[in-house]
Formats: structure tokens, sequence, C-alpha cells
């Protein structure tokens, strides 16, 4: 098994990877955890407890014990469920940010919001216009839809920030202030 700081430093698309993994906090997932979370692993062991009930005896418990610990050795070292875990946590992520950019919208006052929907009314047109290209430009309106997702969010924590700057100094008063 490679050395995990020997995949961190490697070039290429591997490492950078790696490295955004690490950047994001992900490479600190517990896997095993993660395996045992899983709700095949769950459907596996109700239904191994079920026949064990429905038998009356002991042994598909045993034989479930085993296969559990097999499949704790061996679940968490494969790649492909190390990448079904890091989607889970992508998903997480990009929900928790989409539920904060919600949350700072409805938070910036009407004439903020009408200068954010013009933006997302432009991008969408920028959009459209992407799909107008022929079928080999397609590759390249990915890259640009993530920037225009980028720019909207920027712009809304921009102005999430501003508001919150304005009603920052609606309510301080400038006299209190004054060091002595």
């Amino acid at each position: 098994m490679p050395d995990e700081k020997s995949d961190n430093s490697a070039p290429g698309l591997r490492g950078s990877v790696l490295r955004e993994a690490r950047d994001l906090g992900v490479d600190n997932t517990n896997f095993v955890k993660e395996a045992l979370k899983w709700q095949y692993n769950w459907i596996g062991l109700a239904g191994a407890a079920a026949f064990a009930l429905l038998s009356g005896s002991g042994f598909p418990l045993v034989l479930a014990a085993g296969l559990e610990l097999i499949y704790i050795s061996l679940v968490p070292q494969s790649s492909r469920f190390r990448r079904l875990v890091r989607s889970w946590q992508y998903a997480e992520e990009k929900r928790r940010i989409e539920v904060n950019l919600q949350a700072m919208y409805k938070e910036i006052p009407p004439e903020m919001q009408v200068r954010y929907h013009r933006l997302d009314q432009l991008c969408r047109s920028i959009r459209e216009n992407y799909g107008k290209l022929s079928a080999t430009s397609q590759m390249f309106v990915k890259e640009m839809e993530d920037r225009l997702d980028g720019l909207l969010q920027g712009y809304l924590r921009l102005l999430h920030a501003q508001h919150q700057h304005l009603e920052y100094l609606r309510v301080t008063d400038p006299n209190r202030s004054q060091v002595t």
C-alpha cells in the first residue's frame, strides 16, 4: 500500500485530487465508520438477525459476525467505496453551502435581492447562449457554468456583507464609540 504522503505530493491528476481533498478536510474521513453506517450493511445485519430469530438458532448471527469482520476489513479499503463516501461528503457540503446562501439571500433587503435576481437572469441568458453552441464546444460549457455559479455566489456574499456593514453603521452610535 503506498504511503499517503507520497500520494499527496504525487504529480498529475491523482496528486491534485488528493491535495484538494486534504485542503477540504475530506481526507480525515473514517471509512470504517462510514462502512458500518452504510444502509446495506444494516440491511444485511437485520436480515441475519431476522433469519436467526425465525430459525431459532444462533448460527446465522455467528455467520453474520464473521461476514461483518470480512466486510469491515475489505470494504473501507476499496477505492470505489472511498469515492462513494467522498461523493456523499461533497453532496452534503454542497447542500450546506446552498442552505447558507439561501439564508443570506433572505437576510438582504428587497432592493439587493432585485440586484441579485438581475445578475441571475443575466447568467441564465449566458447559459442559454452556451447551450446553442456546437457539440465540440459543449465541453467548455461545464467549466463556464461553474464560473457563473461562483460569480453568483460571490456576488450574493458581497451583497450580504454590504448589508451587514450598512446595518452595523445604522445601529452604531458614533458618539459612544469615541475613545477618550
